[in-house]
């Protein structure tokens, strides 16, 4: 086995294991409720986002303890996309939260089963493009995301790569949702099963198409 390094801390400061929202959108001022031991359940905090210009990147901030101990961190993604916030309840395509698309969106698991609905309008010719992120932002838990028409027909599902990933064709112009479940059903859920979802009409990648379907 190679080596594996650690870095040690000791001494009394909060220890931050949840935060929420995710992420935020670059130079504005947000509210952020963290979570953890040495911290109240619903501590917030209100800080200003560094301006990172082009692209995403990470930002960290300092927790101070209720006495004279150090300080915990998080951190969180920032970038120049638009950012969304979940509404409760949208756990149904009836009351999913309206968000305008290209833009993040932002939830949380805060029970068992728990599941929500996000609705954008979308244009023919459109291509959606989601990426979930959570655990390597911190939160706990493991995204699934499909998209449905508006009466629940469902048109594609999520592939689950190194990230969770969601491509589809829009075929008409109207309104489309998007769910996203928690894949841990079974866990019990926490504050910090929080996920960060990035829709966009770009896409990253490139396709194939051959004349014929095999060459010898």
């Amino acid at each position: 086995a190679g080596r594996i390094r650690y870095r040690l801390r000791i001494g009394s400061f909060p220890l931050i294991t949840g935060i929420y929202p995710l992420g935020g959108q670059s130079g504005s001022v947000m509210s952020f409720e963290v979570y953890g031991e040495g911290t109240s359940s619903l501590s917030k905090l209100h800080v200003v986002l560094p301006d990172t210009r082009n692209g995403p990147r990470l930002a960290y901030f300092s927790v101070p303890s209720a006495g004279n101990g150090g300080s915990g961190w998080f951190q969180v993604e920032t970038g120049p996309e638009n950012e969304c916030l979940e509404q409760e309840p949208n756990d149904s395509l009836s009351n999913a939260t309206p968000v305008p698309f290209p833009s993040i969106f932002n939830g949380r698991f805060d029970r068992v089963g728990d599941r929500d609905f996000f609705k954008f309008n979308a244009r023919k010719g459109q291509h959606v493009h989601c990426v979930a992120k959570s655990r390597e932002l911190g939160s706990s838990c493991d995204v699934d995301m499909s998209l449905h028409d508006i009466v629940g027909s469902k048109l594609a599902q999520a592939r689950q790569e190194r990230q969770t990933v969601l491509d589809a064709d829009i075929l008409a112009d109207g309104q489309y949702a998007l769910q996203v479940v928690d894949l841990l059903v079974g866990d019990k859920a926490r504050p910090n099963h929080a996920y960060r979802i990035n829709a966009s009409h770009t896409y990253p990648g490139f396709t194939i198409h051959a004349a014929e379907p095999q060459y010898t």
